[in-house]
């Protein structure tokens, strides 16, 4: 009896490994990890799943929200490279990477720093399904200018995530992890979530990348800042 089990890559695993394998040795990559207490964000999505609307908007759905927000403000590592150049995006179309049954997917949330966080949701719930239905199209998985890849159910704190090119930036989100910290004297527990920030070094430098993630990390510990505007 063989122990051997080969798996024959199919059409969808072989393209995956491909653009992998091209993303690693085409660029610079460096990822910038940084931790940040989700107590604000886990309670905000806890009041709008209570909240009973018609829309409920997923853990997942605030992050792509923030993000879209932290890039909206500093737009620089927001679009695609080409030969030595960097397209610079004012507006987030954020790709988002989806596990379905034939492989890794990433649909795109376009103008997504121009829509609400109810109309990200709408945007998010359409394009899953049709993720799941293979019924995507070209244009909804070819035109992002940034990709999230959110392990946040996996148990997984930390991740360094691969770029989806020709973009120049990804950002990977953990699970949340009960962590303790001193507070006023006392030990205190805390759900923490680590943001994983990976980043071509040819458009940006590091310096750029780190004010970037904590950017996106403050906008998420005052979430309810930003959802009530």
């Amino acid at each position: 009896m063989s122990e051997i089990n080969r798996r024959k890559y199919t059409p969808m695993r072989k393209a995956i490994s491909n653009a992998m394998n091209k993303s690693i040795h085409s660029g610079a990559q460096l990822t910038l990890g940084l931790a940040f207490d989700a107590t604000n964000l886990l309670k905000a999505r806890k009041k709008i799943k209570q909240s009973g609307a018609e829309i409920s908007p997923t853990v997942n759905d605030i992050v792509i929200f923030a993000l879209s927000r932290a890039i909206k403000q500093n737009p620089a590592l927001n679009g695609i490279i080409g030969e030595g150049y960097f397209d610079e995006y004012s507006v987030a179309h954020i790709a988002v990477a989806v596990d379905t049954p034939k492989g890794l997917i990433t649909p795109v949330v376009k103008d997504a720093s121009e829509k609400s966080l109810n109309e990200i949701a709408q945007d998010t719930k359409a394009l899953f399904k049709k993720a799941m239905d293979q019924k995507l199209t070209l244009e909804e998985i070819k035109s992002g200018t940034f990709t999230i890849s959110n392990l946040g159910l996996s148990g997984v704190s930390f991740f360094t995530p691969i770029l989806n090119p020709p973009q120049a930036a990804l950002l990977g989100v953990g699970s949340p992890i009960p962590t303790l910290k001193m507070v006023d004297g006392e030990v205190v527990e805390f759900k923490q979530i680590t943001l994983s920030l990976t980043m071509d070094h040819g458009p940006n430098d590091g310096a750029a990348g780190a004010k970037f993630v904590k950017e996106i990390a403050t906008i998420l510990e005052n979430i309810d800042e930003y959802l009530n505007e």
